[in-house]
Parts: structure tokens; sequence; C-alpha cells
């Protein structure tokens, strides 16, 4: 796939997720449903950093960062032992 062709689908996948935030927007707040909208709001995000490599590089590093948080969160008293057993070496 050329660079431009590369372009033009970004641009197209871009598009289609612009209209399923939107969608999701607008039966979130039809529905009272607020998961719905803020779904919605992040679809959106990433259908505006598509264009930007860096934008979308640097959502990429958050969405990372906070999966091993939501990780580490659930390894609970594991992970504290084993920071602490890294202290104590």
């Amino acid at each position: 796939m050329t660079e431009q062709e590369k372009k033009t689908r970004q641009l197209e996948v871009s598009g289609k997720l612009l209209r399923m935030s939107q969608a999701l927007q607008k039966e979130g707040q039809d529905n009272d449903d607020e998961t719905l909208q803020v779904t919605g709001n992040l679809i959106m995000l990433i259908s505006g950093t598509m264009a930007i490599k860096e934008d979308l590089d640097s959502i990429a590093d958050l969405c990372a960062m906070f999966s091993a948080k939501k990780i580490l969160e659930g390894m609970g008293d594991a992970f504290d032992d084993y920071v602490r057993d890294i202290d104590e070496d």
C-alpha cells in the first residue's frame, strides 16, 4: 500500500469512528447513559488523533500506562511484597 493509499484509508477509518462516536453520544444522551456518552467521547478522541502520528502515539502511551496501573492495582498485596523484596536487595 502506498503512503497516499494509507492516508486515504486512515481518513476513511477516522470518519467512520467519528460517526460511531456521534451515534454513541446521541444514544447516551437519549437514554441518560453516561457510559455511552463517555465512550463516544473517547472514540472521537481516537478519531481526531489519527491524522497526527505523534498525537496517536501519545494516546497509545497513555492507554498503556493506564492498563499497567490497573494490572498493578489488581495484583494488590502480591505487588507490595514484590516491591518490598526489591528494596531489600
